[in-house]
Order: C-alpha cells, then sequence, then structure tokens
C-alpha cells in the first residue's frame, strides 16, 4: 500500500470511529474532525452516505450538543442534505401512501419490509433512516396480479437477472416530479436460497404491527421478526458489504425497545430457525460496534440452541472474505439436484430481455452471440476466483 492509499484508509478508519462514537454517544474522549477543503468535504460527505449516516450524524450532533465537532462548512454541508431529506421523505411517503391504498384495493396483503418499516418504527424522524428503496413481502400467490397491477398503473419492471431460485423478488419504479420511487416487491425474505423458507408469510402477517404513522392500512413485521430479518439481510451480504453502519445502527435501535418477553421469544425463534449463532454473532458485533445493552444471559441460551452450522456457514459468520463464489456455493448446498440444473441454467441462460439490456442492444439476432459471451466470460471469472 503506496503512501496516498495508507493515508486515505488511516482517514476512513479516523471517520468510521468518530461516527461510530456519535451513534454511540461515547464522544467525550473524541477528537474534532480536521476537514475543511472541498475534496475533504467530499470525501467525507460520500463516506457518511455510504454508510447511510447523512443526515442522521447531524441530527445526534445536535442532539448531543457537539456540533463543534465538525467544521461549520462540513455542518452547513450536512444540515442541508438532511433538509433536502426531509423534503424528499415528504414525496417518498405521499407515493408510497398511494401503493399502498391501490395493493388494498385489489385486495393484496403485503408487509412493509427494512429501512422504511424501520423509519417510521424506530427512529425520531424517518428522514433520518435514508434508503434508494422500499421493500413490500407479498405472498408467492400474489406476484402476477401485482405485477399486472402495477403495470397499469404506468410503473416501470426493471429489467434483472431472473429465475425461480435466483432472485425472489422484483423491482418496480415510477417517477413523479423529477423524483424516482422504487420499489422492491419480495415474495421470499431473502435471495439466499440457504435463508428463504425461514419464514412464512401468513405467520409473519398474523403477528404484523400497525405502521399507521406511515399510512392506513400499512403493516410492518413485529419487532423480533425484524431483528431475525434484519440479520438474514445482514449476513446474506457479502462481507465487504457488512460494514455499513447504518445497518448495525438500526438493529441497536430494535433491541433497545426489546422489553424481556421480546428477548425470550428471539432466543425461541432463532433456536426454532436454526438461527442461533448468526443471532448471537449480530449481538456481538452491535455490543463491539455500539456497545448495544443486552440482557447477559441472552448469549448464553442462545448457544445452547446446539446448532452445528456447515464449514461453508461458518465462513459466512466468521470469514473476513465471503465472496460471490461463497454465495453461490451457500445456494447450491440447500437446492437438490433438479434445483441445482435449474439453477445453472437460470445463470447461465437469464430471459433475452436481460442479456439484451446488459449489451445495450435491442437487435435479437445477436443473442445466440452475448449468450456464448456471457457462458465463456462467466466461467473465465469463475476460475480466475478460484
Amino acid at each position: 500500500m503506496n503512501n496516498s492509499a495508507q493515508a486515505k484508509f488511516n482517514q476512513q478508519i479516523q471517520w468510521r470511529q468518530f461516527c461510530i462514537a456519535v451513534l454511540s454517544n461515547q464522544t467525550a474522549d473524541i477528537k474534532a474532525l480536521d476537514i475543511h477543503s472541498s475534496e475533504s468535504i467530499d470525501n467525507f460527505i460520500q463516506f457518511l452516505n455510504k454508510h447511510g449516516l447523512q443526515t442522521l450524524l447531524i441530527e445526534l450532533l445536535e442532539q448531543q450538543e457537539n456540533t463543534n465537532l465538525i467544521a461549520n462548512v462540513v455542518k452547513e454541508r450536512l444540515v442541508e442534505i438532511r433538509r433536502i431529506g426531509h423534503i424528499k421523505e415528504i414525496y417518498r411517503k405521499q407515493h408510497l401512501q398511494k401503493l399502498l391504498t391501490l395493493l388494498h384495493q385489489a385486495n393484496i396483503k403485503c408487509l412493509i419490509l427494512k429501512g422504511t418499516a424501520l423509519a417510521y418504527r424506530v427512529y425520531q424522524q424517518p428522514y433520518l433512516r435514508p434508503r434508494l428503496d422500499t421493500d413490500i413481502l407479498i405472498r408467492i400467490d400474489d406476484k402476477k396480479k401485482i405485477e399486472h397491477l402495477l403495470m397499469d398503473n404506468n410503473f416501470t419492471k426493471s429489467t434483472t437477472i431472473s429465475g425461480e431460485l435466483i432472485s425472489y423478488q422484483h423491482t418496480y419504479t415510477q417517477t413523479q416530479r423529477d423524483m424516482v420511487h422504487a420499489y422492491d416487491i419480495h415474495w421470499k425474505i431473502s435471495n439466499r436460497n440457504a435463508y428463504v423458507n425461514l419464514f412464512n408469510f401468513d405467520q409473519l402477517y398474523d403477528n404484523k404491527i400497525d405502521l399507521t404513522v406511515l399510512s392506513n392500512p400499512a403493516y410492518g413485521l413485529d419487532d423480533v421478526s425484524a431483528f431475525l430479518h434484519s440479520v438474514v439481510h445482514y449476513f446474506g451480504h457479502r462481507s465487504n458489504e457488512r460494514d455499513r453502519l447504518i445497518w448495525i445502527y438500526d438493529l441497536h435501535l430494535l433491541c433497545s425497545q426489546f422489553s424481556a418477553h421480546d428477548w425470550a421469544l428471539l432466543v425461541s425463534e432463532a433456536g426454532d430457525k436454526q438461527f442461533g449463532p448468526l443471532v448471537k454473532r449480530m449481538l456481538e458485533i452491535c455490543n463491539d460496534t455500539l456497545r448495544t445493552e443486552f440482557p447477559t444471559a441472552i448469549i448464553n441460551q442462545l448457544e445452547k440452541t446446539q446448532v452445528e452450522l456447515s464449514e461453508l456457514e461458518n465462513k459466512r459468520l466468521n470469514a473476513e472474505q465471503w465472496s460471490r463464489i461463497d454465495q453461490f456455493k451457500s445456494d447450491w448446498a440447500v437446492l437438490n439436484f433438479k434445483q441445482r440444473c435449474q439453477l445453472i441454467k437460470e445463470y447461465l441462460l437469464p430471459p433475452s430481455e436481460f442479456i439484451l439490456a446488459q449489451n445495450n442492444s435491442d437487435n435479437k439476432f445477436l443473442l445466440p452471440y452475448f449468450y456464448l459471451k456471457r457462458v465463456i466470460i462467466g466461467g473465465f471469472r469463475i476460475l480466475l476466483r478460484r
């Protein structure tokens, strides 16, 4: 690593430590950030954007009366970003309310997931939880119904790789007032085959909570299910994507409002789903990062769930490197022979519209060439990674 790269790395470490101190309200021994140049400010804003903290950081600094820890010019930038985020949230909420009304009128049951649900559930203000889209869980039987409904109402379906075993979601977008509203419609709780059957929609819907502050009707996962789903989401990503501080802060906030009953239910659910090691590791990460508090007996109780992970799943849990190849192996391990053949086919021969979009072409006569190129390049990349 050259001097320039080392300096940038050290800077990133310093910024991360600063953000962690603010998130955990442990700023007593933190030095003020020396950020004044335009380049440094832009880099810092990009860092905050990567971690989902561009509106939250200034809010917490104000609450803690610690805005003196950043330069005035940085404060002004963050205050402006927060103001814009607040305005965008108003439009985002209005658009989502119309969509939920549309689904309700069509008798499509749904649950709001992840960032949007947490924004209206555990954050003081929803604009403090930035997100690019809204995740919605539906019954698999309603997949075609919702597709026709949204397309008939001028939504655009994104062209992405798809298949029964590759992806369990479609993305729909609509642009209003120069703002793109994106919705990930899920019919499974995760795109990782190792996790897809951990949750049952009907059971989640029976235990749903009202999100009337967002819309009426609007429903989300109960707190324990939301925590477990956040763990699934976190470990479903590759290791180099897991350092996003906002994901850890989500879990930190959920933990902070758990009752004794919630903790007992968490242990019980983790045991039933053979999920104890991942929940235990997630709590340790929260505690190590943000000093998240939880009953001391919880770790011991989770250890007693006696779940033995495979070597591959242990790597997912503990390894610093968890690649796309590892993701594929994990999916592969839980599939039968027929499903494995189908998975290979879906990877090698995705829908033609995806292949054309990937190659920036609308010439269907070139499809055989594009498919052949995909097979050759994909195989070459696998060999290189191995």
